[in-house]
């Protein structure tokens, strides 16, 4: 197997991020909880596979394009998809919380939508908007075919799983090209309302690739849909040691629909959290999120 990697900003970040291991140290991709009772190994990983994850948006009405760095996880049987800095960002968050708190001589989360007191905000306010990443976790058990989306947040958790037959139904047209260096072949299969046309390379034989695309005789890199709306494209690869776990949180996850699981994650994306100081006082209210995301998922 050819070993690639394509060192842009964020993949040199996460680069230096392995090279700072320490040899007896084990570097966790997944699960959020920080106490090691309260992880679930799943499987070492062999290979990570950063995507470029880019998808229209609107801001205010306006089509923008918004562009995202996730990485694939690879092991034996199963794997993981997330956004590799989400858990980073969210302890961070949460440290930050704390430590504005401390400042405060009262916390005022009696308001929940940041109109409603944005009059309040001057320039001694030291305002702040969370950006925290994707929270969503995406885990496929190829031996079993399921895939198991999961939404973890410290205080929400729910979880949903899929059989997804039609990634048994690609169509492989006589037709190839090159992707990230290597000769790929081209599929295509209608999944969840979406047409979507896959480039897959049998030089890495593992049925796998981003978000829940998998099947293929070879790892896909690069998917998009008819409608330009979404692409995943593949632009580096690192192969791991043994210390590369693929985790899991030992927390009571919420089991949902589909339908329901992607309604809360529209929700959730609607807004983030702001906060600011008002004559002592500390205010922590939810912000309209002015962009727009299209749905992957549309049945």
């Amino acid at each position: 197997m050819k070993t690639k990697l394509v060192l842009t900003p964020f993949l040199l970040a996460f680069t230096f991020l392995l090279a700072a291991q320490n040899p007896s140290d084990t570097l966790k991709i997944g699960g959020i909880i920080i106490k090691p009772n309260q992880q679930e190994l799943v499987e070492k990983a062999n290979l990570g596979i950063y995507y470029q994850f880019t998808q229209k948006a609107t801001n205010s009405g306006k089509p923008i394009i918004v562009t995202d760095t996730l990485l694939l996880a690879i092991g034996n049987s199963t794997s993981i998809f997330l956004d590799p800095y989400y858990k980073d960002n969210l302890e961070k968050t949460r440290k930050e919380r704390i430590s504005r708190s401390l400042k405060a001589q009262f916390i005022r989360n009696d308001y929940s939508n940041f109109e409603d007191v944005a009059e309040l905000v001057s320039m001694k306010s030291d305002y702040k908007e969370e950006s925290i990443g994707d929270p969503m976790q995406i885990y496929k058990d190829r031996s079993k075919g399921i895939i198991t989306s999961i939404y973890n947040s410290f205080v929400d958790n729910f979880m949903v799983e899929q059989k997804t037959a039609e990634f048994q139904q690609w169509q492989i047209p006589e037709e190839t090209d090159t992707v990230f260096g290597y000769s790929c072949q081209k599929a295509v299969v209608d999944y969840a309302g979406r047409n979507y046309t896959a480039w897959f390379t049998t030089e890495i034989p593992i049925n796998d690739g981003p978000w829940e695309f998998h099947g293929l005789p070879g790892l896909i890199l690069k998917v998009s849909d008819s409608d330009g709306n979404f692409q995943y494209l593949a632009i580096g690869l690192q192969q791991y040691g043994d210390n590369i776990l693929i985790m899991k949180d030992k927390v009571e996850y919420e089991k949902t629909s589909l339908e329901n699981f992607n309604k809360f994650i529209a929700t959730e994306k609607s807004k983030y959290r702001v906060s600011f100081y008002h004559n002592g006082e500390l205010y922590m209210p939810f912000k309209r999120n002015p962009i727009t995301f299209h749905s992957m998922e549309m049945e």
